[in-house]
């Protein structure tokens, strides 16, 4: 498993004129490129409360309907609520959102690790930029509760700011070398020679997938599909 150290000399070696770090450095394309390969929504980047096995929850207050996440969540895919929660979901449900507490089959349900969720309609999400956090926008008033709306967040990996810090995507199967390291070395080309369509597609296209797969790997406690047959 190459450090941050050892990518980035291998980069400095065959990229004339770079320096490791500073104005011209490789590190900050190392972390770009680790960026744009675990950005995604895969099952290993998901977020969860390590104390409960949850989602994370957050709390709502009555009449504000902007809430922002977490520095470290890039993405919000759903805001869910437990099936289980033992507060009259329904009556709250029913008055601001039109769903009842029989829960009607429309109702869109998910689950993870074991657990079953339903999905709160009508929200709006925004993904994390450089100077605003990720947020979950209410259409309709939330209400005030505490710890009950529960967010499906994507984390952003450890940002690599010097050669300390090691890359946050997993080494499963040689990734950074097949992964890791194209995409620097490509972002460096792309600065070279001002070819970034090129550089762009090929880490999107061709790293990318390869990353996905290994970040879906592995069990996440999702429910089994049995196939069955016909006779």
């Amino acid at each position: 498993m190459p450090s941050t150290k050892q990518l980035a000399r291998w980069l400095q070696q065959n990229s004339n004129g770079w320096t490791i770090e500073g104005v011209r450095g490789v590190v900050p394309l190392i972390n770009e490129a680790q960026n744009m390969l675990m950005q995604a929504e895969s099952e290993q980047t998901l977020a969860f409360d390590s104390s409960t096995g949850n989602f994370p929850a957050f709390d709502t207050e009555d009449g504000v309907f902007e809430y922002e996440m977490p520095a470290n969540i890039w993405r919000v895919s759903k805001v869910v609520v437990d099936a289980r929660n033992p507060i009259d979901l329904g009556t709250y449900l029913n008055d601001e959102y039109g769903l009842y507490s029989n829960w009607l089959p429309n109702i869109d349900r998910m689950h993870f690790s074991g657990r079953e969720y339903v999905r709160i309609p009508f929200i709006k999400t925004r993904d994390r930029t450089f100077d605003s956090p990720c947020r979950v926008l209410f259409t309709e008033n939330p209400t005030e509760l505490e710890g009950v709306y529960m967010y499906r967040g994507y984390l952003l990996p450890t940002q690599i700011t010097s050669v300390r810090i090691n890359p946050s995507l997993p080494d499963s199967n040689g990734l950074h070398m097949r992964t890791l390291l194209p995409a620097a070395q490509k972002l460096i080309e792309a600065f070279q020679t001002n070819n970034w369509e090129d550089a762009l597609m090929y880490i999107e296209k061709e790293l990318k997938p390869i990353a996905q797969k290994q970040l879906d790997s592995g069990e996440q406690g999702n429910p089994a599909t049995v196939e069955r047959n016909e006779f």
